[in-house]
């Protein structure tokens, strides 16, 4: 795929620090989604510096004697940074100066035997307030490098794409963008930066495992689009618990642009940590996905419908897949997924050299 890489995407004055690529089943297109931010959160992203990134004021040589002295006669203490960990944003302004500015861009490639041809090209800009919100989530430094969950993902055709909670969709190279309302996913979880350990009198911000994180995965077909919480701490309360939302994507019969509905959508414990090994079936509308120890199997579309947003109320089944006396690690299963066939259930097991193969016939028979 390294060879694919069109020069114009790989040479380019300033790389991209988030960015994602998908190409079709055939490999005959490829597309390429990549998001700039601006200078000040892209000079401290890459020096391991404080984001923003400021310009260092003139030197004061007098000052600099001043601060000198006083250190000697012991009346001053030296700055210490906690432990090296650069700062993230805090203040209006930091928030203002690292999150304006930011824009992405989406290329398609189609290639032939010789050449490849670019069939779409886009950028757009991104709201700062969206990236506020997510710097604020999933923004976190340790003594080594900055990390962020930055969610992105493309639809198998590769006509739509998502950034963070945004669904942009290209129409014979006519762009319109939709931004998804995720009333009850995004907006109760804005995540202030905490202070999770402290030491004497500093107090080291943002570790690694502190941050709420989500992404959006898209049915084979592109017909459905899901969003779910993953890696939340267990011991961080969150309201309505985690979630999985279903969307449907359905084009509009007066204009035939894209139209985005609530499906279906269920809330797990507002102690999870999360959803994980989140996959739709090859054909069917069944969604697979783990939560804990549980493992769910979900058909998004059955149950009646409620009034809010459409939704309906049919909560997925645990399946049963232990394999084992309760309490003996090796029968924990650690991964699940769905055969290629959309026969069997792939169950990979905790020191298991090979997993175990479950026919998927008898969980829906009991849909």
């Amino acid at each position: 795929m390294g060879d694919q890489i069109p020069e114009e995407v790989r040479y380019q004055k300033h790389s991209p620090v988030f960015s994602l690529s998908r190409a079709t089943p055939d490999s005959k297109r490829i597309a390429f989604l990549q998001v700039f931010p601006n200078r000040r959160f892209r000079d401290g992203w890459k020096k391991h510096a404080d984001i923003p990134s400021y310009d260092r004021p003139p030197r004061d040589p007098a000052r600099d004697i001043a601060q000198i002295r006083a250190l000697l006669e012991g009346t001053v203490l030296s700055p210490d940074k906690a432990a090296n960990v650069p700062n993230p944003p805090q203040t209006a302004k930091q928030l203002k100066d690292a999150c304006s500015a930011w824009f992405a861009t989406y290329r398609v490639f189609s290639f032939d035997s010789s050449e490849h041809i670019l069939t779409t090209s886009i950028e757009i800009s991104l709201s700062r307030l969206d990236v506020a919100l997510c710097l604020r989530q999933g923004l976190c430094a340790d003594d080594k490098e900055w990390a962020c969950s930055f969610p992105l993902s493309i639809s198998p055709d590769l006509d739509m794409f998502t950034v963070l909670h945004n669904l942009v969709c290209v129409d014979n190279d006519k762009l319109f963008q939709q931004v998804i309302s995720l009333d009850g996913p995004t907006t109760h979880r804005w995540k202030s930066w905490s202070k999770v350990k402290s030491d004497g009198d500093r107090e080291h911000t943002a570790a690694r495992y502190d941050t709420y994180r989500y992404q959006f995965t898209w049915s084979p077909d592109g017909k459905y689009l899901l969003f779910h919480d993953i890696q939340m701490q267990p011991l961080v309360w969150v309201d309505n618990g985690t979630c999985a939302v279903v969307f449907v994507i359905n084009n509009r019969p007066d204009d035939g642009r894209k139209r985005v509905g609530v499906a279906n959508s269920f809330a797990s414990s507002s102690l999870s940590s999360g959803f994980q090994d989140c996959e739709f079936h090859p054909r069917e509308t069944l969604l697979l996905f783990r939560d804990e120890l549980k493992t769910y199997l979900w058909r998004f579309l059955k149950g009646e419908a409620s009034y809010v947003q459409g939704t309906r109320n049919e909560n997925p089944m645990v399946l049963d897949l232990d394999g084992g006396p309760e309490g003996q690690l090796a029968s924990l299963v650690d991964r699940v997924s769905f055969t290629a066939c959309g026969e069997y259930l792939a169950v990979s097991r905790l020191r298991a050299e090979w997993p175990d193969f479950v026919a998927l016939g008898d969980f829906l028979n009991m849909l």
